[in-house]
């Protein structure tokens, strides 16, 4: 019976609220609180000549697996293992599941009405924050978003590692309402899942490295608003927006308590960053760091996330806010949405003007990475680089001597305007004198051309005019 104990807590280790380890263990609890009635009974009515002598279980035994069996059953029953979750803006199913290397780990929670979401760790232990659930949509014609639940998850096991499977579908509002205050006054139209799919979690065997694959399909025609994947929220319940800097490449570098998006080099509207135009970012990742830990979220950029026949295609677009002024909470996001925001004029919607237009069966697929890496958000950039390359240029388009003739050429030709010198008009500005830092390098390096010549002649002008102006300009000075 002991051995049997120890196998079911051995068990109950990796499955974290199995209903058969619940029930095996409530049998042990039964049998044990029997065998010590039993006892009890036997000993405080001896003047029962017809009871049998018990079996060979002692008390102190007895009482011994009656505990254990306890504290076994309510380990599992209620996720007390001792497990619990860090993130409180959630209703905690009692069931979690670990993914763990000795670089990262992710433990996976249940909602009260599926799993779920994930909470972050780095090797040293230290809390980063959580991945919010498995897919969210919010609809045009209903005004609070649903997100996606599993009823339960597949573990599985390949050459990347080990990882989870969950087959989701998205929350049905009116279900939820049902039998609540709430039902009387609040009649949602749609009966069934928007979104149904499989989202898989793989953690890479060797790198503190999370592969991320979500595939969703639409149930029918469908006004979207928004349709989030992976949904990053870094600090949330630890250290909060604290950060040693914040990086969206080639649109945000925050450093320690700037703000992204923040006015310091632009005012509004033209600050607003935190939902680019995809073109825009010259890396796929983000990334936030805090005190030597870095987190970094990439996609492929390239990626159809989603389309439907000859309607127009969609890229992940990345939402990038630091601190998270879009949900007004104590925390940091990085997350990947459609509809993305290729069409002029509709940058930072987190909730889309022209909602994404979905039919019955559309796909909507998100594939992305998360690394946890000592150091800061240049190391998370460095780091992608070292795993995935640099892109191929390709060949150049001119070879590097003609390239500069060329560009001499323009200098000479329509970039010169006789009487007034170098440069092109914006908006009936007068042409200034100034000589372009390429000319004497290029006059030097060329002297023999006819074009070489040419230039130099229209920079000897040039050089005698703002000469002449500053030789003027003295002279009023000292007037």
């Amino acid at each position: 019976m002991l051995g049997l104990l120890f196998d079911l807590h051995n068990l109950s280790l990796t499955s974290k609220g199995s209903n058969c380890v619940n029930e095996s263990l409530l049998s042990v609890f039964t049998y044990c609180s029997s065998c010590c009635t039993f006892r009890y009974n036997y000993q405080t009515d001896q003047s029962n000549t017809k009871m049998k002598q018990p079996s060979s279980l002692s008390r102190t035994t007895a009482i011994s697996m009656l505990s254990m069996a306890f504290l076994l059953c309510a380990q599992i029953s209620f996720g007390q293992n001792p497990l619990q979750p860090r993130y409180k803006k959630a209703a905690f199913g009692n069931e979690h599941v670990t993914l763990q290397n000795e670089s990262i780990r992710l433990d996976m929670f249940k909602r009260v009405d599926g799993w779920g979401w994930g909470e972050l760790y780095s090797a040293d232990g230290k809390y980063l924050g959580i991945l919010e659930h498995l897919g969210e949509i919010m609809m045009r014609d209903q005004d609070i978003p649903v997100r996606c639940v599993a009823d339960s998850y597949e573990i599985t096991n390949d050459e990347r590692g080990e990882g989870l499977v969950f087959q989701v579908k998205s929350v049905v509002a009116r279900d939820v309402l049902k039998n609540t205050s709430f039902d009387n006054w609040m009649r949602y139209p749609f009966t069934e899942p928007p979104l149904v799919g499989e989202v898989s979690i793989t953690l890479d065997k060797n790198k503190a490295l999370i592969y991320l694959k979500y595939r969703l399909i639409s149930t029918g025609n469908y006004y979207a608003r928004y349709i989030r994947g992976p949904w990053l929220k870094i600090g949330e319940g630890s250290f909060g927006t604290a950060k040693e800097d914040a990086i969206l490449p080639g649109v945000e570098w925050a450093i320690n308590d700037e703000w992204t998006s923040g006015t310091d080099w632009f005012k509004d509207p033209w600050a607003m960053k935190y939902v680019p135009h995809p073109n825009k970012v010259t890396m796929p990742l983000m990334a936030l760091s805090h005190e030597g830990t870095s987190v970094s979220l990439s996609w492929k950029p390239n990626q159809v996330a989603t389309r439907w026949f000859n309607y127009r295609s969609h890229v992940p677009q990345p939402v990038f806010a630091s601190p998270n002024f879009i949900d007004r909470m104590n925390n940091q996001l990085m997350g990947l949405m459609v509809p993305d925001a290729t069409i002029e004029g509709h940058e930072n919607e987190v909730y889309a003007e022209i909602p994404l237009e979905l039919k019955i069966d559309q796909e909507i697929n998100f594939d992305a990475e998360i690394h946890v890496i000592a150091g800061n958000g240049v190391d998370a950039m460095v780091n992608w680089v070292k795993q995935n390359g640099l892109p191929d240029p390709g060949e150049p388009r001119w070879p590097y001597e003609e390239a500069l003739d060329r560009i001499a050429n323009a200098y000479n030709t329509n970039l010169w305007h006789e009487g007034e010198g170098f440069g092109y008009y914006q908006r009936n500005t007068r042409i200034n004198p100034n000589v372009p830092s390429f000319m004497d390098r290029y006059i030097r390096e060329n002297k023999k051309t006819t074009l070489a010549k040419e230039l130099k002649a229209k920079v000897e002008w040039s050089r005698e005019q703002m000469g002449d102006r500053k030789v003027k300009a003295d002279a009023a000075q000292k007037q």
